[in-house]
């Protein structure tokens, strides 16, 4: 991935979260106290989309939840 697009990518990611605030939203727990959010991200299997995914993800979640969002090895899309 450019450089310009991995930074277009994490722009993207935080207008999305910027605008979106309920859904990317991290901060939730359960009545324990344990968090309990789970994002899964699908990209197809093209190395190009499995980058852009994660600088999205970057960009919307920023790199102290990442653990918390899944990105999937490999997603098969068949048409």
């Amino acid at each position: 991935m450019v450089p310009s697009g991995r930074k277009e990518l994490l722009e993207m990611g935080r207008r999305f979260a910027k605008r979106l605030p309920d859904v990317f939203d991290t901060g939730d727990s359960d009545e324990d106290g344990d968090e309990n959010s789970v994002f899964v991200v699908r990209h197809t299997l093209k190395q190009r989309t499995e980058k852009s995914a994660a600088a999205f993800v970057e960009g919307a979640f920023g790199k102290q939840v990442i653990g918390k969002v899944l990105i999937p090895a490999k997603i098969v899309l068949y048409v």
